[in-house]
């Protein structure tokens, strides 16, 4: 497997690039990650689809007697389900993204490689790495955050936190990446 791995990184790597390590997700650790999304998703996607039938019903009703543009009212209930049938499939989005998706790391960044129709690579050096957070279950197994995007809002400061989710050794990574974030250059400010 590491191998094919390799071949699929190859096109990749700069010249004199050196890979440390190499991985892929656990595709059920990276589903799992977005329950909390499903959860939310069913109440809100069954209170969309109730709200678009009755307004159905409703505009059924009034249309042989108001005006005819209230028979599309029930439309504006399109974008809730829409939604909530994002979150509700949101497990299976991420399961089928992680089957596509190589993490790997070396001696110059941390690049996470996903496939599909459209290849996505998404590149850390060591100044793009401000902190970073471990979240490990049993086994061995998590999630490593180290990069954060962080903007202004009318409510304060938001933070997403970015990195390698479903890892079957998270230690083993975080060690490459704290190797890698020692090569930060002076400027840089020190992570958390």
């Amino acid at each position: 497997m590491q191998n094919a791995l390799r071949r699929e990184i190859e096109p990749e790597l700069n010249p004199g690039e050196e890979i440390h390590w190499i991985g892929v997700p656990d595709p059920i650790a990276c589903a799992t990650a977005s329950c909390s999304l499903f959860v939310i998703g069913l109440p809100f996607v069954s209170f969309a689809l109730y709200w678009f039938a009755s307004a159905s019903r409703i505009s059924q009703v009034t249309s042989e007697r108001l005006d005819r543009g209230f028979e599309w009212f029930p439309l504006l209930g399109l974008p809730f389900i829409l939604f909530g049938l994002w979150m509700v499939l949101s497990p299976l989005f991420n399961f089928l993204k992680a089957r596509k998706t190589v993490y790997f790391v070396t001696d110059q960044r941390a690049v996470a490689l996903t496939g599909g129709r459209w290849k996505r690579v998404k590149s850390y050096t060591a100044n793009d790495i401000k902190m970073i957070e471990r979240v490990e279950k049993k086994g061995g197994g998590g999630h490593l955050y180290f990069a954060v995007k962080t903007w202004q809002t009318s409510k304060g400061k938001t933070e997403h936190k970015s990195g390698f989710l479903g890892l079957k050794d998270v230690q083993v990574v975080e060690t490459h990446i704290r190797k890698l974030m020692s090569k930060r250059s002076d400027d840089a400010p020190a992570a958390r």
